[in-house]
């Protein structure tokens, strides 16, 4: 948290001041020119969000996100992808809090994303790794494959031409 140091002293210049830092560790000093500085620990580095489960249907677009707290920001981030049966690896280019996956084939059902969190202290934290199922589309019929239009086609006929046989005979017997 940054407080001004004029709200914190009172409007006390600093030389009449006598302070005390307590409660925290401190990682190191240096005394310059009659007076101390006290490099203070941080919060550690940790997960507030680690990335949730995604289904998606095949063609769709998956979204992954993490969020940090505590450590020295700037953070730096770095997607990795795990397949049912591989290991983790890097994401080329993959370096922000939120991994955007589109146009997802159906190939990459079931692999595992997670992100390495390092802040500027290289700190780093790992998040757990979040599934991604891909199921296919369902069929709309209009991807029905030639040979059923074909075979719909000549049903059709042959129940038309069954029926005009139908009608032709019931004319034919009423006129006789």
């Amino acid at each position: 948290m940054d407080v001004p140091l004029k709200e914190l002293t009172g409007g006390k210049k600093v030389t009449d001041l006598f302070i005390t830092v307590s409660g925290k560790d401190y990682v190191e000093y240096g005394e310059f020119d009659n007076y101390t500085v006290l490099y203070l620990d941080a919060d550690p580095l940790f997960l507030v969000k680690n990335p949730a489960d995604q289904k998606v249907p095949q063609g769709g677009t998956a979204t992954f996100r993490v969020a940090c707290g505590g450590g020295r920001k700037p953070y730096y981030y770095q997607w990795q992808e795990k397949t049912p049966h591989g290991t983790w690896t890097d994401i080329e280019e993959a370096w922000d809090d939120t991994l955007v996956l589109e146009n997802v084939p159906l190939a990459m059902n079931r692999n595992r994303y997670r992100c390495i969190v390092s802040d500027v202290d290289e700190y780093s934290v790992t998040s757990r790794g979040a599934l991604l199922t891909v199921y296919p589309v369902p069929r709309t019929g209009d991807e029905a494959p030639v040979i059923g239009w074909i075979v719909g086609a000549i049903l059709s006929a042959a129940g038309l031409a069954a029926v005009i046989v139908i009608l032709l005979k019931r004319r034919k017997e009423q006129d006789e």
